[in-house]
C-alpha cells in the first residue's frame, strides 16, 4: 500500500502480526464489526469507531450513546451518526431531524457505511506478516475484494431524503491526490501542501455525495417496508460545501446548510471507513479525524453517538396533546386498570400478615447442640438424681483422689467421711 511510511508499517505489523495468530488458531478473535463506537465491537473491531470518539475525548468533548430521538437530546451540541445499513434516513427521522438542528446551533454527522477497511488491512498486513502467513493474508484479501465486485455488479438504487444523494463511484477512485497543488475541498484548500497529502492520501472511495437533483420521493424498497418505515423528501433546501474530493472532483465528505437550520449544518461523510479504527492508525485517517472535530464547530460540548441498523433511527417523542393519567386515573385504562388492582389487593394482603396482631407467629429460639454448658446442666442434673449434692461431692472428691492424686483441697472429703451412701443400696437385714 503506498504512502504509509516506516512507522506506520511498524505499528501495523503489531496488529497483523496478533491477527494472524488468531487466525491460525489462536482464541483471539478477529473483529470486522462495523458502525459501534464503545465495548468490544468499538474499540477492537477495524470497522469500528471507537478511536474516533476518544478523538473527540481528547479534544474536550462528552461523549454519550444515543438509543433513540426524543427530547432528552436537547442539551446535545452535535450527534454522530454511524448507521450499519446504507439505506435507513427515513421520513419520521429526517423530519426529527430537520426540527432538532432548527432549534438552535448543532451538528449532525452522518458517515455513510461502505465496505469497511477489511481489504486495506489484509493488504498491508500481506506486505508486513512473515512468510507463512502471507498466503492466508491474500486469500483473506481475494474473498474480501470478490464480495467487493458482486455488490458492486448488483447495481442498487440508493434511496435519498431529499438532503443529498448517495452515488457509486467508478472502481478504483480514490482522495483526490492530483489536487495537491491545487486542491479541490475546502478542508484541502486551507491546508498547506504537506498537511494535505497526508489529508487526502490514496484511500478507495465507494460513494460520492452529491445534491438532490430531483425533488420526487424515492420509493422504499420491500425490506425496509417490512419495518414500517417509509421514505420521504425533506422541504429543506440545502447548500453543498464539498471539503474533501476525490481525484475525478466527486465530492466525498460534504458540509450541508440551510436557512431553515440557522447555523446548524450536516456533515455527510461519504464513506466510513475513511474514520474507521484502522484508518485511524494512518496519517490520512487523523488528519481526516482532526478536521472533523474541528468542524464541528463551538466549544466543546456534549456529543451523542447514535448507530443503527435496518429499522433505521427510532422516534420516541411523547405528544405533547395527551395528558398524562396520575393516582386514580390508572385504574381506567387497560390494561393498567388490572393490573394495578392486583396490586393494590396483594399490597394490602401483604400489610395485613405484617401486622403485629394479626401477623405470623414468631419462630421459637432454638438452642444449639455444640453448647458445652447445656452438657454440664445434664451431668448436674444427673448427679442430683443418683443422691443430691452430698453424693455429687463424694464422686469429685472420689475423681481428685484416684485420678488426680491428691489428698487434701477445697473438694477432697477426708478418708473417715469419704465412704458415700448409696441410696439405691438394699438395707442390711434386720437381726433376729
Amino acid at each position: 500500500m503506498k504512502g504509509i511510511d516506516d512507522a506506520v508499517r511498524l505499528l501495523l505489523l503489531g496488529v497483523a502480526l496478533a491477527t494472524g495468530l488468531g487466525m491460525v488458531g489462536c482464541s483471539k478473535k478477529f473483529r470486522v464489526d462495523y458502525g459501534k463506537s464503545r465495548g468490544a465491537a468499538g474499540d477492537q473491531s477495524i470497522n469500528g469507531f471507537g478511536a474516533l470518539r476518544r478523538t473527540y475525548q481528547n479534544s474536550g468533548w462528552s461523549t454519550r450513546d444515543v438509543n433513540r430521538l426524543n427530547s432528552r437530546l436537547t442539551a446535545t451540541t452535535a450527534i454522530v451518526w454511524t448507521p450499519t445499513v446504507r439505506d435507513t434516513l427515513f421520513d419520521e427521522s429526517t423530519k426529527w431531524f430537520d426540527k432538532w438542528l432548527g432549534e438552535q446551533t448543532r451538528t449532525l454527522i452522518y458517515i455513510v457505511p461502505d465496505h469497511g477497511c477489511q481489504a486495506r488491512y489484509f493488504e498491508v498486513a500481506r506486505q508486513v506478516a512473515p512468510d507463512v502467513q502471507k498466503l492466508e493474508y491474500r486469500r483473506q484479501l481475494a474473498r474480501v475484494e470478490t464480495d467487493h465486485m458482486l455488490e458492486r455488479l448488483r447495481g442498487e438504487s440508493i434511496p435519498s431524503n431529499g438532503w443529498f444523494q448517495i452515488e457509486r463511484t467508478p472502481s478504483g477512485t480514490t482522495c483526490g491526490s492530483k489536487f495537491v497543488e491545487t486542491p479541490v475541498g475546502e478542508w484541502t484548500r486551507s491546508l498547506p501542501v504537506a498537511a494535505a497529502e497526508q489529508l487526502i492520501g490514496d484511500t478507495d472511495i465507494e460513494y460520492k455525495v452529491t445534491p438532490i437533483v430531483t425533488a420526487t420521493a424515492t420509493v422504499a424498497s420491500p425490506s425496509n417496508l417490512m419495518f414500517g418505515q417509509t421514505y420521504g423528501t425533506s422541504q429543506v433546501t440545502t447548500t453543498h460545501t464539498t471539503l474533501v474530493s476525490a481525484d475525478d472532483g466527486s465530492p466525498i465528505i460534504t458540509r450541508l446548510t440551510s436557512e431553515d437550520w440557522g447555523q446548524s449544518k450536516v456533515i455527510v461523510v461519504g464513506n466510513g471507513s475513511m474514520l474507521c479504527n484502522f484508518s485511524l492508525t494512518t496519517p490520512q485517517g487523523q488528519a481526516i479525524a482532526t478536521e472533523l472535530v474541528a468542524e464541528t464547530g463551538g466549544a466543546p460540548g456534549l456529543v451523542g453517538f447514535l448507530t443503527t441498523d435496518s429499522p433505521g433511527a427510532q422516534v420516541s417523542e411523547v405528544n405533547p396533546e395527551m395528558n398524562a393519567m396520575t393516582g386514580m386515573e390508572l385504574f381506567t385504562v387497560w390494561p393498567l386498570s388490572l393490573i394495578v388492582i392486583h396490586l393494590a389487593i396483594t399490597g394490602f394482603v401483604a400489610c395485613m400478615i405484617l401486622f403485629p396482631i394479626f401477623g405470623r407467629p414468631r419462630k421459637s429460639e432454638t438452642t444449639s447442640n455444640s453448647d458445652f454448658a447445656d452438657h454440664l446442666d445434664a451431668v448436674a442434673v444427673l448427679m442430683s438424681r443418683s443422691g443430691g449434692e452430698q453424693y455429687a461431692r463424694h464422686r469429685v472428691s472420689e475423681y481428685m483422689r484416684r485420678i488426680r492424686g491428691e489428698t487434701t483441697g477445697p473438694w477432697v472429703i477426708p478418708a473417715a467421711e469419704s465412704k458415700p451412701t448409696n441410696p439405691f443400696a438394699e438395707p442390711p437385714p434386720s437381726a433376729v
